[in-house]
C-alpha cells in the first residue's frame, strides 16, 4: 500500500512539474503583450499588424483628435525590436467634410530586393459622398509609389457608403507559380444602391495592378476563386 501512494505522490509531482514547465514554455513562447505608442487627445480604431522578413512589425491605423469629430488622420508605425518600442514610418490626413474609412496594411517581400509597405486605405466626403480609395507600396526608407487611386461617386446616395471595407493579400510567403517576384491583391467593396466587390491584383510585386469586379447582385454578393488571376 505505501508503495502505491509514493507511486500517486510521485505520479502528481510529475504533472505539477509538467504543468510548471508548460506555463513556462508559453510564457516564453508568446510573451506579454505588445504596447503600442499612444498619444494623449487621439482616439484610435481600424487597428492592422503586418510583420515584415526581417521580422520589423507595422502596424497601421486611423485616428481623430476628438471622439465626436470625423476620423481624418491614418498612421503607421514600425518596430524593429519585436515591439518593445515603436517609430512612425508613414501618416497622412484629410480635411473639411471628409474621413477615412478604412485601412489595411501587407509587408511583402522575402529580401531587401523585392520588400514593400503595402498601405491601402479608402476616404469618403461626407457632403457630397464622393469616396476615394488609395494603394500605396512604400519602401522601406517610406518612400511611396502610388498604385490605384480610384474617386467613386455613388448617383443618388441616400447616406455615406461609397468605398470601405478595404483588404490586401499577397502571395509572397508561397509563391503562385506565375508570380514574379509575388502577387499583391486589393479587394474593397463599391456600395450604393447595391454592394459588389471589385479586386486590383498584380504578379510583378504590384508594379502592375489591373481593375477587375468579382461579383455583383442587390444588396448581396457571393464570389467563389481559385486565384485572383
Amino acid at each position: 500500500m505505501k508503495r502505491k501512494s509514493n507511486i500517486k505522490k510521485l505520479t502528481f509531482a510529475f504533472i505539477l512539474g509538467f504543468m510548471s514547465l508548460t506555463a513556462q514554455l508559453n510564457a516564453q513562447k508568446y510573451g506579454s503583450d505588445i504596447i503600442i505608442n499612444h498619444t494623449s487627445g487621439r482616439y484610435y480604431s481600424s487597428a492592422k499588424i503586418s510583420v515584415a522578413y526581417d521580422r520589423t512589425i507595422y502596424y497601421a491605423r486611423l485616428y481623430s483628435t476628438s471622439a465626436s469629430v470625423l476620423k481624418q488622420n491614418w498612421e503607421v508605425l514600425k518596430s524593429t525590436d519585436h515591439g518593445y518600442t515603436f517609430s512612425l514610418f508613414a501618416e497622412s490626413s484629410v480635411t473639411g467634410n471628409k474621413e477615412f474609412t478604412s485601412i489595411d496594411i501587407v509587408a511583402a517581400g522575402n529580401n531587401a530586393g523585392d520588400f514593400g509597405v503595402f498601405i491601402a486605405r479608402s476616404s469618403i466626403d461626407t457632403f457630397s459622398y464622393i469616396s476615394q480609395l488609395i494603394l500605396d507600396k512604400y519602401a522601406a526608407n517610406g518612400t511611396p509609389t502610388n498604385l490605384v487611386n480610384e474617386t467613386y461617386h455613388p448617383v443618388g446616395a441616400a447616406s455615406a457608403r461609397a468605398w470601405g471595407s478595404v483588404c490586401l493579400v499577397s502571395d509572397y510567403r508561397l509563391k503562385n507559380p506565375i508570380s514574379n517576384p509575388y502577387s499583391i491583391s486589393m479587394a474593397a467593396v463599391k456600395a450604393s444602391s447595391y454592394d459588389s466587390i471589385i479586386v486590383w491584383t498584380d504578379v510583378t510585386g504590384g508594379t502592375g495592378m489591373y481593375r477587375k469586379g468579382v461579383a455583383s447582385t442587390a444588396f448581396f454578393q457571393k464570389c467563389k476563386y481559385r486565384y485572383w488571376m
